[in-house]
């Protein structure tokens, strides 16, 4: 006879508990946990770290879905482990410096030094340019494929002047100085077509984005098929 003891004593129909740790409580964090709630029933998260910079919208929206009542606050992860199975790098024999982009050491003097980062995020792909200048060998981890955009109005930006009667006004008329400061912000934001799946500005730019990644790795054309993502732009920091 068949052994059916390891069969769940379930129905098909109901779904199985799910246990899931999320550590880090930036943006993705949040929004993992959001959707995590919204599309897996019978869900256990058992936790969520938060970082102290987090700014009050993200704790409104954490608070608005839930994910508050998961968290664990104030808690830090002392080491990583070598897992000889799964084969998952450890920090343990690491003598180094440590910093996590999300509490960055302003007093620590990198330049000279030897630099490893980790994460091709949007924190990842601004603070690996800013470091090149300064240290002489730099290796980048990178896990996954991201996209890496033009800069979106730039050049509208940094064409703005401003007499000095304009100044004043600002400083004096705060209507006029939000007005203003809206009007920039609608003109930056009009752009996020460019993160929903199907849209026409999405469809347009995806090859601008392409192209833009193809100019950047001139010199080293042979890593364009390694790095260009296969999926569409998905997220405003790209």
């Amino acid at each position: 006879m068949r052994d059916f003891s390891a069969v769940e004593r379930r129905s098909v129909d109901e779904a199985r508990r799910l246990r899931v740790i999320i550590i880090g409580a930036g943006i993705s964090g949040i929004l993992a946990c959001i959707h995590f709630r919204q599309r897996i029933p019978n869900l256990d998260i058992c936790g969520v770290l938060v970082a102290p910079e987090i700014h009050q919208y993200w704790k409104h929206v954490a608070d608005k879905y839930g994910c508050m009542e998961y968290n664990k606050l104030r808690q830090q992860i002392f080491e990583a482990v070598w897992d000889e199975e799964q084969l998952k790098w450890n920090l343990r024999g690491f003598k180094g410096k440590l910093m996590h982009s999300a509490s960055w050491d302003q007093s620590y003097d990198y330049k000279g030094k030897r630099v490893a980062a980790v994460g091709n995020g949007s924190s990842g792909i601004q603070i690996v340019p800013a470091l090149l200048p300064e240290v002489p060998h730099i290796d980048y981890y990178t896990r996954g494929r991201t996209w890496i955009s033009p800069s979106f109005r730039r050049e509208q930006i940094e064409k703005l002047t401003f007499a000095s009667e304009d100044i004043e006004t600002f400083k004096k008329d705060h209507q006029t100085y939000q007005k203003f400061r809206k009007d920039v912000g609608l003109e930056l934001q009009s752009i996020h077509g460019i993160t929903l799946t199907g849209h026409s500005m999405q469809l347009g730019e995806q090859e601008v984005f392409a192209e833009n990644m193809k100019w950047r790795l001139a010199n080293k054309p042979e890593l364009i098929d390694e790095l260009l993502p296969s999926f569409s732009p998905q997220v405003p920091a790209i």
